[in-house]
């Protein structure tokens, strides 16, 4: 009799229920720690939204480079009135040979010196420190802007990024539907196990889903809050 390559007489025999025997399925993976951990701890309470108007007037008054600037400006003005004041006289004590040999001193007196500011020039040196308070009041106000912006810029990206985040809640709850009736359909004989590991790492890819929108949530609202100080 002609035999096959590599097939001998000698070979086990098939066993005939191969293919109809089924295997428990695989159990379902738990989800990590961090999964159950609030996602928006900084978030007002119920019924306390917190608006884009709020976390302006809370930027206007608590960021740092703000208060930076109202300083610069503070510092220019009082600069400016110290300008146009007349400088303050100087007194001086004098003397001579105090106390040898028990006299008083050959001399003793005193003298008063005070600066005469003259061609007005103590106008033209406030009228430049006022120049420069202009200056810093249009760079604070340039300040607020560019803080303002970024203040809406991340409000609405962490808006958007939580609406994500319950889009990916759902996503979650629809990949865990689909492997309980995955399993379903295994106990039915109806899906094999490859199929229900399938599932499995589906469920698992959008739990990762979920945690990875809920970083970027937290640190969208980092980054908004320290913009608002």
């Amino acid at each position: 009799m002609r035999q096959e390559p590599g097939v001998s007489e000698t070979s086990a025999p098939l066993v005939p229920d191969v293919g109809l025997r089924f295997v428990p399925p695989p159990a379902v993976p738990q989800p990590p720690p961090m999964m159950n951990a609030p996602s928006d701890a900084r978030q007002p309470r119920p019924g306390e939204p917190l608006s884009l108007g709020a976390i302006e007037r809370i930027a206007c008054v608590n960021n740092p480079t703000l208060a930076q600037a109202r300083a610069h400006t503070q510092a220019a003005l009082g600069m400016a009135i110290q300008a146009g004041l007349w400088p303050n006289p100087k007194v001086f004590f004098t003397d001579e040979l105090l106390g040898q040999d028990g006299t008083p001193g050959e001399f003793l007196g005193g003298s008063v010196q005070q600066e005469i500011v003259v061609a007005h020039k103590q106008q033209l040196s406030r009228a430049k420190y006022l120049a420069r308070t202009r200056v810093s009041e249009w760079i604070a106000v340039e300040q607020q802007f560019r803080v303002l912006n970024d203040v809406r810029m991340h409000f609405f990206q962490t808006l958007g990024q939580q609406q994500l985040v319950e889009l990916q809640r759902q996503l979650l709850r629809t990949a865990e539907d689909e492997l309980l009736t995955r399993r379903e359909q295994y106990n039915v004989g109806q899906a094999n196990t490859a199929d229900v590991h399938r599932t499995n790492v589906a469920l698992q890819h959008q739990r990762l889903g979920l945690l990875m929108a809920q970083n970027k949530l937290r640190a969208n609202w980092q980054t908004m809050t320290a913009l608002a100080g």
